[in-house]
């Protein structure tokens, strides 16, 4: 778990760890398939990254690849 949080530490981005009730009541959403990373921008969320690509994570390496590509990407 140490590595997981240095390498959500080394990204330097705001983030806010959410249950599916939470994601409702703060956020409205529902109906999506979680686990899933959202970008917020004001104050809307939209899919950064669905549950289909998370879940094909063989490891956590491979996730913080494909978290570290889509950060690149939605700049």
């Amino acid at each position: 778990m140490k590595f997981c949080k240095e390498f959500l530490g080394s990204l330097d981005l705001s983030m806010e760890f959410l249950h599916r009730d939470e994601l409702k009541a703060r956020y409205e959403m529902e109906g999506v398939s979680l686990p899933a990373i959202f970008a917020k921008r004001g104050k809307k969320l939209s899919v950064l990254i669905d549950a289909g690509a998370i879940n094909s994570c063989g490891t956590v390496e491979d996730l913080q690849q494909l978290i570290l590509n889509e950060l690149a990407q939605s700049k």
